[in-house]
C-alpha cells in the first residue's frame, strides 16, 4: 500500500467530513475533532462534539470524559462517510492479503495510526481548523478498544494542541490518574 497515496486521502476525508459537521449543524459550537481507528479492524472514521451536546450529557463528576473521550461526543461516524468507507474498503483488502499474519496487522495498524495522527497534525500546522471556525479546537486521535500507554497518549496531544485544551486535558489526565491510585 502506498502510505502517501493513504495519507492524502485521509486528508481530504477528513477535510471533508469537518467541513460537512460544521456547515450542517450552524447552531451548535464545535469545539473538538478527533480521527479514531479501531483496535481490532481498520475503521477510520471522524468524530466531533459541540458545546451544547456537551452541557446536556456531562455532569461534573464526568465532564471532563465526556468532554475529551471521542467515543463519546455527538457527531462520532459524522462527515464524508463515503470516502472514510473508501479508505477502509482499501485498507480491508490489505488485510485480508495478510489475514493470518498478527504481526503484520498490527505493523499495518501501527502505520495507518502514524497517517492519521500526521493529518491531523498537518491540518493544524495549516491552521486549517482556525480558519474555519475562527477558533482553536482541541484535536485529538483515538483507537477504539485500546488505551494508548500515557506516554504515547501526551505525545500525541502535545502534537496535536499548543492551546489551552492541552493543559486541561492534562490537568484531567493528571487528577483522573490520582483518583485511581486512591481508589486501589
Amino acid at each position: 500500500m502506498d502510505f502517501n497515496e493513504l495519507k492524502n486521502k485521509i486528508a481530504l476525508s477528513t477535510k471533508q467530513a469537518f467541513l460537512e459537521i460544521y456547515t450542517q449543524n450552524p447552531t451548535q459550537e464545535i469545539y473538538s475533532f478527533a480521527l479514531c481507528n479501531n483496535d481490532s479492524t481498520i475503521s477510520i472514521h471522524p468524530s466531533a462534539n459541540s458545546v451544547e451536546f456537551l452541557s446536556q450529557i456531562a455532569d461534573e463528576d464526568d465532564f471532563n470524559y465526556y468532554k475529551y473521550e471521542p467515543s463519546e461526543w455527538k457527531f462520532e461516524y459524522k462527515g464524508a462517510e463515503n470516502l472514510f468507507k473508501e479508505i477502509n474498503d482499501l485498507c480491508k483488502k490489505a488485510v485480508d492479503l495478510h489475514d493470518d499474519d498478527e504481526d503484520w496487522f498490527y505493523q499495518f495498524q501501527n502505520q495507518i495510526n502514524e497517517k492519521c495522527i500526521e493529518v491531523l497534525e498537518d491540518l493544524k500546522n495549516e491552521n486549517f481548523f482556525k480558519k474555519t471556525t475562527n477558533k482553536d479546537l482541541f484535536l485529538s486521535f483515538s483507537v477504539i478498544d485500546d488505551d494508548f500507554n500515557q506516554k504515547k497518549q501526551e505525545e500525541i496531544i502535545t502534537r496535536l494542541n499548543d492551546n489551552f485544551y492541552k493543559e486541561n486535558y492534562f490537568e484531567w489526565i493528571k487528577s483522573w490518574e490520582n483518583n485511581k491510585k486512591r481508589a486501589l
